[in-house]
Order: structure tokens, then sequence, then C-alpha cells
């Protein structure tokens, strides 16, 4: 029985979901479970690494215990996933689920904290993990550091480490929420020491508010009271130089929030006054961090303001002459109702504004109204050139035709002032268009 089943596992030509379970079959029955993975493994090394070879490695690690999967093995065979994502079994080319579940639940069973001091996450490619892998290294991520509660905060960074491609790379909540466990087990000692191991591992001599903003995106939680006096406690008791003064700026940085700063300030300005050299610290620190910000964004207010100023002008006296035909719906006006119909859409998906507030901003009250009712007339009257077959098609290509915006706004229009007898009498093909544009809810 034993060589018929390796024999299924190693031809490429038989179903994935066959070869997996001769494997399982294998592993589980073998008297020497380790023996029978290695050999297995190293008969499948000598194979093309595609999909289906890489989904039986994985199905072959988790088919015994975690504690017995050899670091190598399971580093390479999650590098060659990134490369071919693993075959489903329904053949499609994409899982989110994918064959790295049960070797999921296995490590998750068996936390291994030589995984990642061993850098299993570390990937010399220049491409991020795929989502499967991610997932992986995510939820054994969070059971290791629950299952070691005691490691230190400079090994805790490092086993980050192997969850970001880049040191930047956002954390899912979950990540999140058992780093803060670990540090909330003794958030007066351990939080201090994860932010000194960020300092360390971050290059910061000429921008000391580095370290803060990292271990914020890390953590998502500004540092705390003690926190900052720690890094003050200590800057204090480091020796005159390059050391004393960066954690002296690396402190104040730290206590630069809203939260904190009202109550910091005196403190630290106080502190680095009598540490001397921290003339031009000081003035930048007591600056407005947004005033360079405000100043340019007045100014391009104003700018856009005068632009559309400008705008306005120029429509109300190119509109204004047609003024009739607008409000008639008028098939040559289509240009200007498409035009008010995106700002209409617009207004009622966002729901912060009326649905004519940008149609009167760019024009007048007076063109506006002229327009409401042009909108209300071409969905009653005017052919919109689309019949049911067009609209199937749009809808199988999750397309709109133009004409549909204008039809929704004119329908959304006569609605909103109760004209509903006016537009009973409209072709099905309007209505049609109403449900396909159902995004455009009235207001309670």
């Amino acid at each position: 029985m034993t060589p018929k089943l390796r024999e299924i596992v190693l031809d490429a030509a038989r179903p994935l979901w066959m070869r997996e379970r001769a494997a399982r079959v294998l592993v589980s029955k073998a008297i020497d479970t380790d023996g029978m993975q290695r050999g297995l493994l190293d008969d499948l090394a000598g194979m093309t690494v595609d999909r289906d070879q890489v989904a039986i490695r994985a199905c072959i690690l988790s088919s015994g215990s975690a504690q017995d999967v050899q670091f190598s093995d399971l580093h390479a065979l999650l590098m060659d996933f990134n490369i071919v994502s693993a075959k489903t079994r329904d053949g499609a080319d994409n899982d989110d689920i994918g064959s790295l579940v049960s070797l999921s639940i296995a490590i998750a069973r068996s936390p291994r904290p030589d995984f990642f001091d061993k850098g299993i996450g570390r990937s010399e490619t220049k491409h991020q993990h795929t989502v499967q892998v991610q997932s992986l290294l995510e939820r054994a991520f969070v059971i290791t550091i629950d299952a070691n509660p005691d490691i230190s905060a400079v090994r805790l960074l490092c086993w980050i480490g192997n969850l970001r491609k880049h040191r930047w790379d956002m954390l899912v909540s979950e990540v999140v929420e058992a780093i803060r466990r670990w540090i909330d087990r003794d958030s007066d000692v351990r939080e201090l020491e994860f932010f000194l191991a960020h300092m360390d591992e971050t290059c910061s001599q000429d921008r000391p508010w580095l370290v803060t903003s990292e271990y914020v995106s890390t953590t998502r939680r500004l540092p705390s009271d003690p926190l900052i006096r720690g890094l003050l406690d200590r800057a204090k008791a480091t020796k005159k130089g390059a050391a004393r003064k960066q954690l002296f700026q690396i402190a104040a940085y730290t206590a630069r929030s809203e939260t904190h700063w009202p109550k910091w300030k005196d403190l630290i300005v106080s502190l680095l006054e009598q540490e001397h050299g921290f003339k031009g610290f000081i003035k930048s620190i007591l600056s407005d961090p947004n005033a360079r910000w405000e100043k340019k964004e007045a100014k391009q207010k104003v700018k856009q303001e005068r632009e559309t100023e400008r705008s306005r002008n120029g429509n109300v006296v190119q509109l204004t002459p047609k003024l009739a035909g607008i409000a008639s719906g008028a098939a040559d006006q289509f240009g200007v109702l498409r035009w008010a119909a995106d700002h209409y859409r617009n207004g009622c998906i966002r729901k912060d504004e009326a649905p004519l507030q940008k149609v009167v901003k760019y024009t007048n009250e007076q063109i506006a109204a002229a327009i409401a009712e042009g909108l209300v007339q071409f969905a009653i009257n005017t052919d919109i050139k689309v019949d049911v077959q067009d609209l199937g098609r749009a809808e199988a290509k999750r397309g709109t035709f133009p004409q549909e915006i204008v039809v929704a706004a004119g329908l959304h229009q006569a609605l909103l002032h109760g004209r509903e007898n006016d537009i009973d009498a409209s072709p099905l093909i309007i209505a049609l268009v109403g449900l396909r544009q159902a995004y455009f809810q009235l207001r309670r």
C-alpha cells in the first residue's frame, strides 16, 4: 500500500485532492512520521515547483506535529508559496484561504518562537507576501506572543519584523492587540523598553521625531505619561554628549501631542534651557507645526475661490440665453444637463449637501432652477436612445450610459417634489433606469 500511495503523491498527472489525501494517509499511518515526512519532502524537492507541488508540501508539513517541522522546510515553503499560489480545490487561480489553512492551524496548536527568532517571514524578494502567507504569519505571531509573554522588547520587535516587508507597513488589528497585551502585562516597564527598542533600531540622529512616529504606528496608541517621564529620567541620567541630547529631543517630541503637550511643555522647556545648546530646538517645538500648512491652505482656498467665481461668471453668461431650452430638457442641452446631473448625483451620494448645491455654486439660483426642471423634463419626455437590451449589456459589464445619470437625477428631483403623476406617463425604460440607479436615495 505504501509504495502505491507514494506513487500517487509524486504523480503530477493526478488530481491535487487525490495526491493530498494520499500524503496525509502516508504520514498519519507511518511508524516513523518524521522519516516519512522527510522522505516525501525530499522526493518532491526534485519536482517542478508549481501550485500542486507547493500545496502537497504544505499538506505534508501539517500532517505531523508542528514541533517537528524544520525551519528550513517551512521557510522555503512560504517563499515558494509567494511565487506560485497554491491551486484551489475547484481549479480556480485564486483562493482566499488556500492550502495553508491546515498548516496554520497546526502551528497555532504548537507555537514555535524559534521560527520568528530565525526570521520565518524574512524574504530576499522585493514582493510582499501573498494574503495566505501573511495570514499564516500573523496568526502564528499572535499565538506565539500570547504563549511567550515574558519575551524581551528587543526580541518582540525582531518578531514584528517578520510581518513587515517595510518598517512602515501597517499591522493588522489582531497583531496590534497582541502587542498591546504584551505591553499591558507591565505597562510602566514594558512601554519604555519597547520604545527604547524602537529607538535603538531607528536611525534618528537628525530626526528625533521618527522614533515616536514608528512607536505610534506599531502600537496605535500615544505614548503615556509614565513613558515620557521615563525618557526624561533616562536623559537626565545619561552622560553629557550626543546620546543625552538625542534623548532629550526624543522625549520632547514624544510629549508634543495635543493630549500631553499642555501638561509637559513648561517642564520640558525648562529642562532644555538648563541643558544649553537647545535654543533653536526649543523655538521649533514651541512653534505651531501646522502654521506653514495652514498658510498654504489659506492661499490655495483664495485661489480656488477666484477660479470658481471666474468660472461661475462665465457659466452665467453662457447659460442665461439658453434657459428656456434647458428647462424643457431639450436634447441639444444634454451637455449642460449631464454636467449638472454629475454634481447632483455626487450630492445625493455624499449626503452632506443639497443635490443642487454645487450647481448653484457654479451658476446662480435662476439657472439652477431651470436645470432642475430640465432634468425632470428630460426623464419624462426625451428619447434617451437606449433600450432594454442596451441596459442588459450595460448591467452585465457593470457599465452606465451617460443618459442614465440625467434620467436618475430627473426622477429623484420629481419624487423629491411630489411629482409622481408627472412621471407616471414616462416609458418603461425610464423606470428600469431608475431601478439601476437606486443609489439616488431620497432623504428622510
